[in-house]
């Protein structure tokens, strides 16, 4: 038997197909898209590091490469470069991420990177 309708999610629901619509227009990514661009791109730049011999290169190009890359996953799966750009820093910055600090401890990257 089918649940009977609320009316505040199917408010609720017309705000978010509404949202939804509107970045469809600006051809701006939602941030799942985005992390799944940046999963991507550490993919990538996972499977290239490993050929390349320890010493070489710095960290702050590695980033970069990497947040380029997710832009570019971004841009060939259809979104606009400029809101891909927006985006992609919006999900990797501290003042929007309340788990950031967790991430960074639990992936242990300080001590990875040699930042300990």
């Amino acid at each position: 038997m089918p649940r009977p309708t609320n009316p505040a999610e199917t408010a609720k629901a017309a705000r978010q197909a509404r949202y939804r619509e509107r970045l469809r227009a600006l051809g701006r990514p939602e941030a799942s898209e985005v992390d799944v661009a940046l999963a991507a791109a550490a993919a990538a730049f996972a499977d290239v590091a490993n050929g390349i011999p320890e010493g070489h290169g710095d960290h702050r190009s590695a980033l970069r490469a990497m947040l380029r890359g997710a832009v570019d996953v971004l841009v060939a799966r259809g979104k606009n470069k400029e809101q891909a750009v927006d985006m992609v820093r919006w999900r990797v910055s501290r003042p929007t991420r309340d788990d950031l600090e967790h991430l960074v401890q639990a992936s242990r990257m300080p001590q990875r990177l040699g930042r300990s």
